[in-house]
């Protein structure tokens, strides 16, 4: 087999791995968003952002706007970092078990 077909394989798997982490955090974010913990955080949150647009001035809107948006996308990349921590760290647990 060529290299060159060795990498694209290679490539695919890597693309195959990170599309089911991707799919296996999008599944547990949506169990997580139906649990009592998350929406009482949401709300809790919410009001405060809706708090936060009624003390400023209106021109401060967009500016909330954009620190909601930093801060979800911050808790997006936050929580594909520790899975996949996680998946290295079961990883080297196995290994540490399996000697």
């Amino acid at each position: 087999m060529p290299f060159s077909s060795n990498t694209n394989n290679g490539s695919k798997f890597r693309s195959f791995i990170i599309s089911s982490i991707d799919n296996r955090i999008d599944e547990i974010s949506n169990e997580y968003s139906n649990s009592t913990e998350y929406l009482e955080f949401y709300y809790l949150y919410s009001d405060i952002l809706k708090q936060l647009e009624k003390a400023l001035p209106l021109e401060s809107s967009d500016i909330i706007n954009q620190l909601d948006n930093l801060y979800v996308n911050y808790l997006v990349g936050y929580q594909k970092y520790f899975y996949k921590q996680g998946l290295l760290d079961c990883k080297m647990m196995f290994n540490l078990l399996h000697k």
